[in-house]
């Protein structure tokens, strides 16, 4: 079985170890903080290394792991650690020394010649999409954080420090600016023994694990009162989008501290030198040189040259055809699936949890009946509710969750499993890097709450036998809570029955035992016409004189601007009328 050294308490190395796993591939996670290996959730074929690693440690764990390829994905800010795997993989012997390999021009290759006198063990640097966002006109940057620290003593109010907290004290040291910081910092015992070292009190510690969404980061800014934002140039997986956008929306400043002077672009013969003095090995200069990384399939991108054996790759493709070629094996990107069975309550927007607010954000596609996509202000549709199938069709659905997904009109699950597969299959195919690479997340509506009287069960089982799939149940304000809560009465002894596409002949016995023993009733129902037939069904019980007075309380749109709660007598619900949604509590009245 082939074994990886796999470098990067990231988010990107835990999204490889995810692919290494599903490959059945063996892997050593080595991450730097206890904390590092609390957020690696268990997975089959994966170790966890926790601790700080010297040089010679690594060189020690590379020569006797019996690893396959060694992977550095490492946060772009960690040069230092980046540089100690370099020469730690050439310390071992393998490679980047240059001896006996050939420094070689490369044409869409990924490793040079396959014949050398040196063992060769692969190293590939996961590089991060440093991408920026379009809205950072509202940014300033800086090379470094001292001539950041410069620029925030000259500022005004509180700072939000996202940076982490290995560079904090550097921050504090300026005692015009440390009683202004409010640090964001991961919620582990190193951060915040950090935090507390440099000097900041309680008060101005967050201590928490991301992503971030910009609503999170708007969140902060205002709740703390914050005036200006200091950032690490991180990329899109570092949430570099999200804190931007937040700061925009809010009219602070944005601080960016660039990315240090890639590493890749070193001399070798540094490398080399050190590795040398690691190993004991001398080394022939006229071996090494400049050279520059390549991703896989593609051609070199700063110099001519390349050494044999080292790889930077920058999309999940890249990472997987790399490995196929260095293990000899197949390696592909599962796409997991997560499904959100949302109860929405009554319909309208505002009698939505919040919780099921974010999943519709988060969402990739939304499943439910046409007047449920309504609800939520979902556009896939025309107005007249014609092609109901959308093909794929992505929209903004901007009056509500402000993103793009895709909706369709189904709420079977034989026509729900099919889309999601589908969409699966076009996921994997399209991801072209850890970002885009995304699982695929979906939510399916329900009215109400999906406890009661719904489909969720039924879908749950069926979702759940999915591959790499976990559904979980949202809920939702019920009819009947929402009903109660309008007539200010509780509801917790109430018999409950629902008449929706029921035949009569089994919810009638319900009705009838119900009304002759004279207890408390709330029904749903298909329409208006059900509530005449509960009319002539109480009328008839009255003129039998089989059965108390009832008080016929009916909600008629609940949640919708066209709500109407009001209470009726039986002789009243034979007219009726109306088309929309029925639901209500039959209630003896007192003194009977």
């Amino acid at each position: 079985m082939s074994k990886i050294l796999l470098f990067g308490g990231t988010t990107e190395g835990r999204m490889i170890a995810g692919i290494l796993s599903d490959n059945k591939i063996e892997c050593d996670v080595c991450v730097a903080t206890e904390y590092g290996e609390m957020v690696m959730e268990e997975m089959p074929f994966v170790h966890v290394m926790a601790g700080r690693l010297s040089c010679s440690d690594m060189t020690a764990l590379v020569q006797n792991g019996g690893y396959d390829a060694v992977i550095d994905a490492t946060h772009p800010f960690a040069v230092e650690v980046s540089a100690n795997i370099r020469k730690s993989v050439d310390a071992a012997g393998f490679c980047l020394t240059g001896a006996g390999c050939d420094v070689v021009a490369v044409e869409k290759k990924v490793f040079a010649p396959e014949k050398s006198d040196v063992p060769s063990l692969p190293l590939i640097r996961y590089e991060r999409n440093m991408d920026f966002s379009e809205n950072s006109d509202c940014c300033v940057f800086f090379d470094d954080v001292a001539s950041c620290v410069l620029a925030l003593a000259q500022t005004e109010g509180k700072i939000l420090l996202t940076t982490g907290s290995k560079e904090l004290g550097d921050f504090c040291k300026c005692e015009s600016i440390r009683d202004r910081i409010v640090a964001r910092v991961l919620p582990g015992m190193d951060s915040l023994r950090l935090c507390y070292d440099a000097g900041l009190t309680g008060k101005q510690i967050i201590a928490m694990q991301g992503p971030f969404s910009e609503q999170m980061n708007r969140t902060i800014i205002e709740e703390y009162g914050i005036s200006v934002l200091v950032m690490k140039e991180s990329g899109k997986t570092g949430g570099a989008d999200e804190k931007i956008r937040a700061a925009k929306a809010a009219g602070i400043g944005c601080y960016v501290i660039r990315r240090p002077v890639n590493h890749d672009d070193a001399d070798v013969s540094t490398v080399g030198q050190d590795s040398s003095e690691l190993s004991g090995v001398a080394l022939d200069s006229t071996k090494t040189s400049a050279f520059a990384f390549v991703g896989a399939g593609n051609s070199l991108s700063r110099h001519e040259t390349v050494l044999q054996n080292y790889c930077v790759v920058s999309t999940i493709d890249e990472l997987c055809r790399t490995l196929e070629t260095c293990l000899s094996v197949p390696v592909t990107r599962r796409i997991s699936l997560h499904v959100s069975l949302a109860g929405i309550g009554p319909g309208g927007t505002d009698s939505m949890t919040a919780v099921v607010r974010a999943r519709l954000a988060e969402a990739d596609c939304v499943f439910g009946a046409l007047r449920m996509l309504s609800s939520v202000h979902v556009k896939g549709f025309e107005a007249d509710g014609t092609n109901p199938r959308f093909d794929n069709t992505k929209y903004a659905s901007e009056k509500y969750t402000g993103v793009k997904c895709a909706a369709y009109p189904y709420y079977l699950a034989s026509d729900i499993l099919p889309v999601l597969e589908e969409w699966r299959q076009k996921a994997a195919e399209s991801a072209k890097n850890i970002e885009s690479a995304k699982n695929l997340r979906a939510v399916v509506l329900f009215s109400g709450d999906p406890g009661f009287f719904s489909g969720a069960e039924k879908l749950k089982e069926a979702l759940s036998a999915l591959p790499d799939a976990t559904v979980e149940i949202l809920p939702g304000i019920s009819s009947i809570q929402y009903l109660a809560a309008k007539l200010g009465r509780n509801w917790q002894n109430v018999d409950i029955i629902s008449m929706h596409g029921v035949p009569e002949e089994k919810w009638l016995p319900s009705v009838n035992s119900a009304v002759e023993e004279g207890r408390e009733v709330f029904f749903l129902t298909s329409g208006a016409a059900d509530i005449r037939r509960l009319g002539s069904i109480l009328v008839s019980h009255m003129r039998s004189g089989g059965a108390m007075e009832y008080a016929v309380h009916v909600g008629f749109q609940l949640s919708y601007p066209d709500e109407v709660v009001k209470t009726l007598t039986p002789e009243e619900c034979l007219t009726i009328d109306g088309k929309g949604l029925w639901c209500g509590m039959l209630v003896p009245k007192k003194g009977n």
